[in-house]
């Protein structure tokens, strides 16, 4: 709710829980409402089950690849992820001043959160669904990569991909 009242487009949720929350449901059909974007991280239990809030249909839902577009070992997987993107040994500030190497889905979101930002910077008309038809079609195709394929339709349309998003926001 802050976020919306402070004027923000895109709004990351790196955070979740194990079944729907009322509450962050209604902040985010708000958060929509508002035309604000609402990215979730999918999780880190290495299942297929749906984790919340990236399980709302209204959340972009990002789960994580390794380096080499292979789904990372921890991430959850399931038919509501929209999108992929890198979630292992990533630099991120540390709490001392410092920086240190991450891995999560909550490392994966802000990366599609950043996306967002940049398409509604190139485009300002865009709305929340159009932003995020964007950052689902601006994707590289990771199932013809072996090892994803018993993850089919679990790791969204791809993984995200700057140039593939930016081709398609200049074409259009």
């Amino acid at each position: 709710r802050y976020a919306v009242e402070q004027g923000a487009s895109v709004i990351n949720l790196s955070l979740g829980l194990a079944c729907p929350s009322r509450i962050i449901e209604d902040e985010i059909e708000s958060a929509m409402a508002a035309g604000a974007n609402v990215v979730a991280a999918a999780g880190n239990s290495g299942s297929d089950e749906a984790f919340y809030p990236a399980s709302d249909s209204l959340a972009l839902s990002v789960t994580a690849l390794d380096s080499a577009d292979v789904r990372a070992e921890f991430a959850t997987i399931h038919a509501t992820v929209d999108v992929a993107a890198p979630g292992m040994g990533l630099i991120s500030s540390f709490h001392d001043g410092q920086y240190a190497l991450g891995a999560g889905t909550s490392f994966s979101a802000p990366l599609i959160a950043g996306q967002c930002a940049l398409i509604r910077q190139i485009d300002p008309s865009r709305g929340p669904m159009a932003v995020a038809g964007s950052v689902r079609s601006g994707v590289i195709d990771i199932y013809g990569i072996e090892q994803n394929l018993p993850f089919v339709d679990k790791l969204g349309t791809g993984r995200m991909d700057g140039v593939t998003t930016l081709a398609n926001l200049i074409s259009a």
